[in-house]
């Protein structure tokens, strides 16, 4: 008791913790608040009790993009929110189809011919305009025989086979050291075939991977 009379009770209310709250969420964002007076309530003045006046002394807007200075946490994308950016997965790829094989075929013989029994000129003529677009590339002559006779006669047979064939390149122009003459005999027979499909040359050729009939160095082992 005073002299003035009862001293009014200073009254802490929801106002004022709230004002304590901004306080704390100020400082944690960079805002400068001051607090100029806190009024003691009287039982007349309870409409001001436990206030104060604020004011953001120089204190910068916040925008919702805004960083938070001083809090700890670094400026977040929305690209990057909740993790790390995930790279989109690359598609499937596909095996390569070459587009420029050489036109390979087949040719046929009798029954212990050495001879074919014809050659297509213009497919000739096709497969030597490739091997011409293509310096590096080797034809393979392989000559192949059925086992109707003894292996060492068919492996002979093949060999002629080949050698023919072989030749008639060279007599198109193009040069001995690029197309190789192989014997196969009736070592390579074809699955489910009959003795006379057996008597055949077929063409490979190599620097063509990827193409049908491309020889590689596999298969010279």
């Amino acid at each position: 008791m005073s002299a003035l009379g009862p001293t009014a009770p200073r009254v802490w209310g929801e106002d004022a913790l709230a004002l304590a709250l901004l306080c704390l969420l100020g400082g944690a964002g960079g805002m400068a608040w001051s607090i100029d007076t806190v009024a003691a309530a009287t039982p007349d003045a309870t409409a001001t009790a436990g206030t104060a006046t604020v004011t953001a002394a120089s204190a910068p807007a916040a925008t919702p993009s805004a960083a938070v200075p001083g809090a700890g946490a670094a400026a977040v994308s929305p690209a990057t929110a909740g993790g790390a950016a995930m790279a989109a997965p690359a598609p499937a790829s596909t095996p390569a189809t070459p587009s420029d094989c050489p036109p390979l075929f087949g040719v046929a013989f009798q029954r212990g011919a050495t001879t074919p029994e014809a050659i297509d000129d213009d497919a000739v003529a096709a497969l030597v305009r490739w091997l011409e677009s293509h310096p590096r590339s080797v034809l393979v002559v392989q000559g192949h025989a059925d086992a109707s006779g003894r292996a060492s006669y068919n492996f002979t047979l093949s060999h002629r086979r080949a050698r023919a064939v072989a030749k008639r390149f060279r007599a198109a122009g193009v040069a001995a050291s690029r197309v190789v003459a192989q014997a196969v005999g009736e070592f390579q027979p074809r699955v489910g075939a009959g003795p006379e499909e057996n008597r055949r040359v077929v063409l490979r050729a190599t620097e063509a991977d990827g193409c049908p009939g491309a020889f590689t160095v596999e298969d010279n082992r």
